[in-house]
This record gives C-alpha cells, structure tokens and sequence, in this order.
C-alpha cells in the first residue's frame, strides 16, 4: 500500500478556497460555456492590473452563482479591505470589483461589498 499523500486533490480551480469561506476581490466572471481559452485571456488581462488574479469555478462554491469562471484576488478579512486592494490598483466601479464571500454555504451568497471603498453598500462583513 502507497503511504498517503499530503498532496491535496486536485481542483478544477488553481486558485481553490477553503470550504470555510473567505472574503476576496471579484474582479469578473466569465460563463464556462465561453471556453478555457476565453477564461485564460481574461485572466492574462486581468493580471496587467492585478497580477496575482486567479479564479475558481463557481460551481464549486454554493455562495455563486453556477455556470461561471470568476476571478479574483484575495483573500481580505472583509469586504471592505478587498475594495480598498481595488481602489489602490484603479478599479473602483462595482462592474471593476466588489467584495464577495466565498463559500460552500449557500446562505453566504449575499454577502457582497459595493464600492466606493471609502463608503461602501452591501454587506461587507460576515458576522
């Protein structure tokens, strides 16, 4: 018998978050039917302005919506602090980035963070 492995499994996702959740900066989502080359593109962009951009399948987390590739950057210890990292690299109109908790909870689905990062709306915390 192998011994076993400290290698975790692996994820249709290279930026997985942990089941218990953590707030990020959602910079866009892009429909899975697009294609692996039109989310690898996206992410090319997405990385001239925030180059640690990564993403996740949002079928994996029940706090998104399914169907989509959405990248990101993060984690934050609230969804303020994630605006703020927006704010700082010039990205500060809620279709730019939001803060967005990310989990396998479905009831976390609306906690998401609105800019301006100075006064923002939504739910920016999770208590």
């Amino acid at each position: 018998t192998p011994p076993p492995s400290s290698t975790p499994p692996a994820s249709s996702s290279p930026g997985a978050i942990p089941d218990a959740g953590r707030w990020v900066a959602m910079l866009h989502s892009e429909p899975t039917s697009s294609g692996e080359a039109a989310r690898d593109q996206r992410l090319a962009k997405l990385r001239k302005t925030v180059p640690d951009a990564t993403y996740v399948r949002s079928d994996d987390y029940a706090s998104l919506r399914p169907g989509f590739w959405v990248f990101y950057a993060g984690p934050f210890p609230d969804g303020r602090t994630a605006l703020s990292y927006c704010a700082e690299r010039g990205l500060t109109d809620r279709n730019e980035c939001i803060g967005r908790y990310v989990s396998v909870d479905s009831a976390d689905f609306d906690l998401q963070c609105y800019p301006p990062a100075s006064a923002p709306s939504g739910t920016c915390r999770r208590d």
